[in-house]
């Protein structure tokens, strides 16, 4: 009889872009733009917000589409922490209504 082995597959570090896991609904996307993190807001078009009332949706990766189209993920409604997400070209005072209204709510909790 043989023991079984393990071996490490890498590691994860929680970010906390998620507040809170009720509700999380995703989508996949064409990211046209970049490169950007994970918890970048993005539009349909697939490029970074720029207005406050133009977000679709928010990166669930990091992606890089600067050298071509990319699929990808992102949450399309949810609970996610403000200090986590990037904004853009906008503000989290800016975008919270339009977001809300989207299915997309920020929440002031810890630290990113």
């Amino acid at each position: 009889m043989t023991r079984p082995s393990f071996s490490s597959e890498g590691s994860i570090a929680p970010d906390k872009l998620i507040y809170n896991t009720d509700g999380l609904r995703t989508a996949e996307l064409v990211i046209t733009d970049g490169p950007y993190l994970r918890g970048q807001i993005v539009t349909a078009a697939g490029a970074a917000m720029a207005t406050g009332t133009d977000g679709y949706g928010i990166l669930a990766e990091d992606v890089d589409a600067s050298g071509g189209d990319i699929t990808s993920v992102v949450y399309t409604a949810g609970e996610f922490n403000e200090n986590a997400l990037d904004f853009g070209g906008s503000t989290a005072a800016a975008a919270a209504a339009d977001l809300r209204a989207k299915g997309i709510f920020i929440r002031m909790a810890q630290e990113a």
